[in-house]
């Protein structure tokens, strides 16, 4: 696995458990325009709206979720924190209408994961440049650690 050094910049958001929720945590990328590749923006937008979703659908208890948004000279990196106890990533079901955002999140992200305990934080990269162009294959790692935030 690459090592990636910690990011330095960061903005933290708090939202309610709630489908607006959303949106909201969409329009916290808005600051990023200009700021990082418009492609790879809409990629963080589409997973970000994938693990907020997540974090409202899935019981835990607690009304709120955090959002917090790091960049720094080479990649934006995301998490989602809900006050859910964790859950162990499982492939999606063919037929299956639902359970297929992580897959999304691990087609987009260049580096993902699961941080379990009180809370749950699942949080993801996306590099500036594509991964196509660094030679990198995704990668998620569930249960471990994540490079400092």
């Amino acid at each position: 696995m690459i090592e990636i050094p910690p990011v330095s910049a960061h903005k933290t958001f708090s939202f309610r458990r709630e489908p607006n929720a959303v949106r909201e945590a969409r329009g916290a990328l808005d600051d990023l325009n200009g700021d990082f590749p418009k492609a790879r923006l809409y990629d963080a937008s589409l997973c970000v709206s994938e693990l907020v979703s997540n974090a409202i659908q899935h019981p835990g208890t607690g009304e709120k979720l955090e959002l917090v948004v790091a960049l720094d000279d080479d990649r934006l990196r995301v998490e989602v924190t809900d006050p859910g106890k964790g859950f162990e990533p499982g492939p999606p079901r063919e037929g299956n209408q639902r359970g297929w955002g992580l897959f999304i999140v691990d087609s987009l992200a260049d580096h993902w994961g699961v941080e379990a305990g009180d809370r749950t934080v699942v949080w993801f990269e996306i590099m500036r440049a594509p991964r196509d162009q660094l030679g990198q294959e995704t990668t998620w790692t569930a249960g471990t650690s994540a490079p400092s935030s």
